[in-house]
């Protein structure tokens, strides 16, 4: 999943957080929740709003209320659609919370922005289009126009122990590819703001306190 493209059925590139988030949830509807944490960090890393809410959940469930309060507070609320329920908890966290760990929240969020806020996920995106393998080849994030790449295609060893090459019969222009990559690297926040990106599958756990 790092260093794939991966496309819908519709040629649209489907974005690595999003694939690493789904993937996060269905570990946790599997009862997997360290293998989920870990697909929630990889989302998160990208930049990804609900991954962060999704561990702050986490951590609220467990109640390590400090760590929870500090990843609420790094989610950007215009880019998720219950921001009102998490600035609602934060509220509550830091009335329930003592001003030592309040301190010590605020001492992590600083820490989380340097590995988690928009600077930091901005970098992590150009990693990862920069890591892009085509042909066995990184492509540093450049798709020539002329580029053909079918969604559909795939190799797999057929029973005679020779590799079987399937390619389907729609393919993914490298001018649309590269236009999708800019997007999701330097246009990340508009796929939320705008509304096309709407993932309510999250709980919202209500805090005990």
């Amino acid at each position: 999943m790092a260093n794939e493209m991966r496309f819908n059925d519709n040629g649209k590139l489907i974005p690595p957080d999003q694939a690493y988030l789904e993937q996060a949830m269905k570990d946790e509807t599997d009862g997997y929740p360290n293998d989920a944490m870990r697909m929630f960090i990889k989302a998160a890393e990208l930049g990804n709003p609900y991954a962060q809410a999704a561990i702050a959940y986490k951590h609220l469930k467990k109640e390590e209320m400090v760590k929870a309060l500090a990843w609420f507070q790094l989610v950007d609320l215009n880019m998720i659609d219950n921001g009102e329920g998490i600035e609602d908890l934060i509220t509550s966290l830091e009335n329930n919370l003592t001003a030592e760990e309040k301190k010590n929240a605020t001492n992590l969020l600083a820490e989380l922005i340097e590995n988690y806020g928009k600077a930091a996920a901005l970098e992590n995106r150009e990693k990862w289009r920069n890591n892009i393998r085509v042909g066995g080849s990184r492509i540093k994030g450049h798709i020539p126009s002329t580029v053909k790449i079918y969604s559909g295609g795939r190799i797999t060893i057929g029973k005679s122990g020779l590799p079987e090459i399937f390619v389907s019969p729609d393919y993914v222009p490298g001018d649309f590819v590269r236009t999708q990559l800019h997007q999701f690297t330097y246009e990340y926040e508009f796929r939320f703001t705008n509304g096309r990106v709407k993932l309510n599958d999250i709980e919202v756990i209500e805090s005990e306190n």
